[in-house]
């Protein structure tokens, strides 16, 4: 929960911290779970965020596209956001 102090994190980004980390594929799949239907981590949420946060700094619709599929962001969240 620490790395969710600082900023919003995708679900890939906390299962390869989790990993680097050290805890077993099956720790990390209760973790990434128990985020989700506990509100305290959610990917639609990180995608309003990040493109929000990237516009501002003038970044457009294909570098901010990239950015969130390296992220390991779903491209249908990355569509529906960016239209709005």
């Amino acid at each position: 929960m620490r790395l969710l102090t600082r900023r919003e994190h995708s679900q890939a980004e906390l299962a390869l911290k989790l990993k680097q980390r050290g805890f077993s594929p099956i720790i990390i799949e209760q973790v990434l779970t128990e985020m989700d239907t506990s509100g305290w981590q959610s990917d639609v949420r990180f995608v309003t965020a990040y493109v929000r946060q990237q516009a501002a700094k003038g970044y457009g619709p294909l570098y901010i596209t990239q950015a969130l599929k390296q992220r390991g962001i779903e491209m249908e969240l990355i569509t529906a956001e960016l239209k709005n």
